[in-house]
């Protein structure tokens, strides 16, 4: 890879992310009421994408209603975790 240092191909991955520019979240047990640059969702897949012939290239489609119920239901499984509340007003969608 052009200005790579000699590293190897293999020392390099890409990940995408899908994030939210800032989310409010007025009742933050932590203070910080906005909270900026939000992943919500890794395109691809967490492991991330290895350069091939010192390029890296994704193709990839999501579906935006998919990834929004993705994240609704993954919020109503973590306010069903015992000793884990979060009020339904502080909550963004």
């Amino acid at each position: 890879m052009p200005g790579s240092s000699g590293a190897a191909d293999g020392e390099y991955r890409m990940r995408l992310l899908l994030v939210e520019e800032k989310v409010m979240m007025p009742a933050a047990s932590n203070g910080i009421r906005v909270q900026e640059m939000v992943v919500r969702w890794q395109i691809d897949g967490g492991e991330g994408v290895a350069p091939k012939d010192g390029k890296f290239a994704v193709s990839e489609s999501l579906s935006i209603d998919e990834v929004r119920k993705q994240l609704a239901d993954d919020l109503a499984r973590f306010e069903r975790l015992p000793g884990e509340r979060i009020s339904r007003r502080s909550r963004s969608t």
